[in-house]
C-alpha cells in the first residue's frame, strides 16, 4: 500500500520502521507473559521455575529473545500433583526438550495471540475454544467481531515452526498423569499458552493453537 502511493523509499521506510517495531515487540514478549501470569520463582535443583497461580495441572515453557536458557512454568495445581521426584524429572526434562531454535519467535507469537484471543467476544470464544455442548445466545455484531478475530489468530498461528512434539526423556506415566487431570479441571490460563504446554490444556477445544504438546495424541482416554 506503502509502496502504490509514495514509491519505493516510502515502502522500504514502512518496512524498516515495522520491522523495528516487531523486533522491540519481541524483546518485551516474555515480560508481558509475567505480567499476565504474576508468577512467584522457585527452583527445582539448579533450575529456576516460575509457579502460576492456578488449578489445573500444566507445565509450560518459553524463551525471551535474547535469553539463554528457556523459561520453565507450572501451576500450583502440577505441583500439588506430582510428587518431588517427578516435578525434578518433568522439569529436567523439559529444559531438554526445549531448546530449540524456533521456542524464541514462538513465545513472541503467542504474546501476539493472547491479545487477539482476549478480543474474542467470551460467547464465541467458549464454543471456539472449549467446544461448549449446550446452545449459545450470539449477537451478530459479536458473531462478526468473532470471526474477525478468529481469522487473524489462524493467521498468526501458521507461522509457528514445530508441528510435531520434540523428542523428550520424560517418562509418558507423568504426562498422562497431567493430562488426566487436566480435563477434570480447566485452566484459567490464556489459551495461547496452549502453544507451550507439555500436555494439552483444552483437549476438547474446537481450535488448538501452537505447536503440538509433548503427548501424543489420544495417550490419554478417560472413557475407558
Amino acid at each position: 500500500m506503502s509502496w502504490i502511493f509514495g514509491g519505493n523509499r516510502i515502502a522500504f521506510g514502512t518496512f524498516v520502521l515495522v520491522g523495528v517495531w516487531l523486533l522491540i515487540d519481541a524483546l518485551g514478549a516474555e515480560k508481558r507473559l509475567t505480567k499476565v501470569l504474576r508468577p512467584s520463582v522457585m527452583h527445582v535443583g539448579s533450575l529456576p521455575l516460575y509457579a502460576i497461580e492456578d488449578p489445573s495441572s500444566h507445565v509450560f515453557v518459553t524463551q525471551g529473545l535474547l535469553a539463554s536458557e528457556p523459561t520453565l512454568w507450572i501451576t500450583r495445581g502440577a505441583l500439588s500433583l506430582l510428587p518431588p521426584e517427578e516435578i525434578f524429572t518433568l522439569v529436567h526434562g523439559l529444559s531438554r526438550a526445549s531448546k530449540n531454535k524456533g521456542l524464541r519467535f514462538e513465545t513472541a507469537l503467542t504474546a501476539w495471540l493472547i491479545r487477539l484471543t482476549a478480543r474474542i467476544p467470551h460467547a464465541f470464544s467458549e464454543i471456539l475454544f472449549f467446544r461448549q455442548m449446550r446452545s449459545k445466545t450470539l449477537r451478530f455484531g459479536d458473531s462478526l467481531r468473532g470471526i474477525l478475530w478468529t481469522s487473524l489468530i489462524v493467521l498468526v498461528d501458521c507461522f509457528y515452526f514445530s508441528e510435531n512434539p520434540p523428542a523428550t526423556e520424560i517418562p509418558e506415566e507423568i504426562l498422562r498423569k497431567l493430562e488426566a487431570e487436566a480435563r477434570r479441571c480447566v485452566p484459567k490460563l490464556p489459551v495461547a499458552l496452549s502453544s507451550h504446554s507439555a500436555v494439552c490444556p483444552w483437549p476438547d477445544a474446537f481450535l488448538t493453537l501452537g505447536r503440538a504438546c509433548l503427548l501424543r495424541s489420544g495417550a490419554v482416554n478417560l472413557e475407558t
